[in-house]
Parts: structure tokens; C-alpha cells; sequence
């Protein structure tokens, strides 16, 4: 009972810590009086920035939070520009992705749901797309919508080239619009080129990371010598940028060999679990929790705190301490029993 005290205790505070750690990034804002500041804006998930920007002149000024009712715009330098459009009524920072005879446009709403919005001679009309499971004959069948190909046709209709490029836009997302727009404005404009704003990022990016380090487990959890273990392995770090710059899936391969009373056992673990790093500062928190998946088969449930420390540009020391629990028969992902915890320290690559 004292440890669910203490990983409720635990989870509590790293999450309002999580939440409370801010990312602010150069940036300015445009006024509807045309005035510009500069300064800096909080950096944070698409649903929320299409609904605020938290803004400052500079580091450890006090912070000024607009709505799309106050600003025409915001953008962070050489990055994501968001402009006010109305949407369904109200006002909303919508992402502008292109600028041109063809513009494109962008929105998560609170619902995380991805919207597009196409904008041609002053006229804003959103690409709906839909996403469902149909019964036909006792059998489930995937279906989508085409609405938005016949959106797309209907806007690039002077450019026909281009309707097998449309057509072959199964679900709307960055790259094939932006793709799209950029051939459309080129086919149908001979004088200045279209704006991209789009940040490019990768969609996937896997960073690995070497660590080493001592492991406990407790008895009679584990049946072997009650001393620590030298861990050795390789955890892989997978980023998603476009869902999220600070969230990763944490996975990899750690070993240790541990010893009996008259043998020796060796354990593998593999980790399943959501991560958070935060994403400024030479020094970077970071947290994480799921579930080991361990051969000799066994499963646990599991906790990580831990640190960077930059050392290069794409190079970071990291330190890792790792909790693992036994789990509930009844709540599987609920922790029971302290399993394991291990403190390791490696090396963090930046690909």
C-alpha cells in the first residue's frame, strides 16, 4: 500500500511539473493596427495554439496571453505562422501552411482531430474528411470520405495537369497539400513564387541512446542473490514531431545476468512507454511510464525519471532512474509490488 501512496504521490507532482514547463521560442505577433512586436511565444500543442498565444517581449517579462480576437497573426521566427480566420463562426489561429494562388491552411481541434482548410480568392472552405468502419455481410470494411478530392478538383480546375496529383490525395495531410499547392501556383501564376511557412519536420525520427548501469531487484519478487546487477543496453527514443515535439516512444533492449544459488539467469528487458523531454535548455528533464515486457516472460509496470545534459549539438549525458512494480491482478496496469530500480547513465544521440 505505501508504494501506490507513493507512485500516486509521485505522478501527481510530475505531472504539474510537466504541465507548468513553458517553451518559449522567438517570435512576433501582428496587430489588427498593423503594429508588430517581437519578442518571444510559448511554443506548445496545435489544439492549444490554435486558440492562444502566450507572448513576452523578453525573458522574465510578464507574459501577455491573446485570443484570435486580439492579433491578426503570430509567428515564430523562421517557423509556424498562425493567422485569424473564422471557423464555424468564431475566430481561430488557424496554421498558415502555404500563401499563395492556392492557400493552405490548418487547424487541431480540441478534439485532436487534424482540419484543412483551402483559401482561394479571398474564400475559405475547409477540406472535410471522414474515417469509418462499415458492417457489410457479417464483416467489418475500412471506408473515407472523398469529399475532399472533389474540393481539390473543383479549385484547381484550370490547372487539369493536375487532377491526377488531386486524385491520388487518399487522406489530406502536410506534405500533399503543400505539394499540391506549390505545383498548382506554379502552373497557373509565371510571376512570384508561393510562400511555404510549414517548419519542415520529419515525420518519424528514431534517436538511440547507450546506457549502463546497477539494477536491484527485490525478494522474494525475484528469487536470486540480494545484491546489485550490472544493466547493459540500448534504448531507442522514437519521435513523432507532428503529433508532438516533446513526447517520445521509449522502447530498446537491456540485459543483465543475474545469479542464483547455484546458477546464473539471464534477464532481458524490453521497455514500453510514453516519454516526455523537455525540449530547451542545456539541462532537460524528462519522465516516463508503461510497462517491461521481461524473458524469462514477465511483465511489470513501470516509472522513469531522469536528466540531460547537452555535451554537443546532437550528443547529450543522460541519467535515467528506473521503477518497476508487479501488477494488480485485477488492474494489470496498476502497480502492486516493487519489482526493480535501477539507476543508469549513458549517452543520448541526436540523429
Amino acid at each position: 500500500m505505501r508504494w501506490k501512496t507513493l507512485v500516486a504521490i509521485g505522478t501527481f507532482f510530475a505531472t504539474t511539473a510537466l504541465q507548468a514547463q513553458v517553451d518559449f521560442r522567438p517570435g512576433y505577433v501582428l496587430s489588427y493596427t498593423g503594429d508588430t512586436l517581437s519578442g518571444e511565444i510559448d511554443y506548445r500543442g496545435d489544439a492549444l495554439m490554435s486558440t492562444v498565444c502566450r507572448f513576452r517581449t523578453s525573458e522574465g517579462a510578464a507574459e501577455k496571453v491573446y485570443a484570435p480576437d486580439d492579433i491578426r497573426a503570430y509567428r515564430f521566427t523562421d517557423g509556424k505562422y498562425y493567422i485569424t480566420k473564422v471557423v464555424e463562426g468564431k475566430n481561430k489561429f488557424l496554421e498558415y501552411l502555404v500563401n499563395g494562388e492556392l492557400s493552405v491552411y490548418y487547424m487541431r481541434d480540441q478534439s485532436d482531430h487534424d482540419r484543412y482548410f483551402l483559401g482561394k480568392d479571398t474564400v475559405l472552405t475547409e477540406m472535410r474528411y471522414q474515417e469509418a468502419i462499415i458492417q457489410r455481410d457479417g464483416k467489418n470494411y475500412y471506408t473515407h470520405s472523398s469529399w475532399h478530392i472533389n474540393l481539390l478538383k473543383l479549385y484547381t480546375q484550370d490547372a487539369p495537369s493536375l487532377q491526377a496529383n488531386v486524385e491520388a490525395i487518399q487522406k489530406p495531410d502536410h506534405a500533399s497539400l503543400i505539394k499540391l499547392a506549390k505545383r498548382y501556383h506554379a502552373t497557373v501564376c509565371n510571376g512570384e513564387q508561393c510562400l511555404v511557412y510549414e517548419k519542415r519536420v520529419p515525420f518519424l525520427k528514431a534517436n538511440p541512446e547507450v546506457v549502463v548501469g546497477l539494477v536491484h531487484y527485490q525478494r522474494p519478487v525475484v528469487r536470486i542473490q540480494d545484491k546489485n546487477y550490472l544493466e547493459l543496453g540500448v534504448l531507442l527514443h522514437v519521435w513523432m514531431p507532428r503529433s508532438n515535439e516533446k513526447l517520445y516512444f521509449r522502447t530498446g533492449l537491456l540485459h543483465a545476468r543475474l545469479q542464483r544459488e547455484s546458477s546464473t539467469l539471464s534477464y532481458y528487458k524490453i521497455p514500453f512507454q510514453l516519454e516526455y523531454i523537455y525540449p530547451k535548455s542545456r539541462i532537460r528533464p524528462k519522465a516516463a511510464a508503461g510497462v517491461n515486457f521481461y524473458s524469462p516472460f514477465y511483465q511489470t509496470v513501470a516509472v522513469m525519471g531522469g536528466l540531460q545534459a547537452q555535451l554537443s549539438s546532437r550528443v547529450y549525458w543522460s541519467v535515467n532512474y528506473d521503477i518497476d512494480f508487479t501488477s494488480s491482478a485485477k488492474m494489470p496496469l496498476f502497480p502492486e509490488k516493487m519489482f526493480s530500480h535501477d539507476l543508469q547513465t549513458g549517452l543520448f544521440f541526436r540523429l
